[in-house]
């Protein structure tokens, strides 16, 4: 099986929508304009905070506002001086800045990031622990969510696919995305059956 042909590729995993638990999309959007239009997302590193501010960003789109969308990679204690100008000039209040992994900012990079976006419209950020914006939604592992995406991106029931899957997530300790991608190396080492849906 070649790479790409694998059903837990990176591409389809990174392609996966956010899966609201036990709420809708649209009550989610009335408890965030209840808060002003100021949350966090919070929860532990590959449970889909990504996912979750990325399909936020078109539903916000949609109700006018221009989105501005940074993520800070590992170790980002500040945004550069000028990406703080720009968002200080674009940010009013039909402005939504989504910010995702906020945690790695030190304190006087939050503060600076707080001023810059003081007149948008909504901000909302993802952190592994509550603080900074009052909490949103909280994302948390999850095995069933799990194994249906792991079903979904199979195709389907597949043999082999629930004892890999209960397996990957205990190893990875409900890490969604890093149980996922042992499942890829799971099925290109044949420990499921095939075929797959493409």
């Amino acid at each position: 099986m070649k790479a790409r042909d694998n059903p837990f590729a990176t591409h389809r995993l990174d392609a996966l929508p956010y899966r609201p638990q036990g709420e809708t999309w649209e009550a989610m959007l009335g408890r965030l304009e209840a808060m002003g239009w100021r949350g966090a997302v919070v929860g532990p590193e590959g449970t889909g905070k990504t996912a979750l501010v990325h399909d936020l960003a078109p539903r916000l789109k949609a109700r006018g506002m221009q989105v501005e969308a940074l993520r800070l990679g590992l170790g980002q204690r500040t945004l550069p001086v000028d990406t703080l100008r720009r968002l200080s000039s674009v940010l009013d209040a039909r402005g939504a800045l989504l910010l995702d992994g906020a945690e790695q900012l030190g304190p006087l990079g939050w503060r600076a990031v707080a001023r810059s976006a003081r007149r948008a419209g909504a901000v909302v950020i993802t952190l592994h622990r509550p603080g900074r914006l009052p909490t949103w939604v909280t994302c948390k592992p999850d095995e069933e969510l799990f194994l249906q995406l792991a079903e979904d991106l199979a195709g389907g029931k597949v043999a082999g696919l629930d004892e890999v899957a209960h397996e990957a997530f205990a190893a990875h300790r409900g890490n969604v995305r890093a149980s996922l991608l042992a499942l890829y190396d799971a099925c290109a080492h044949g420990r499921l059956d095939r075929p797959f849906s493409g």
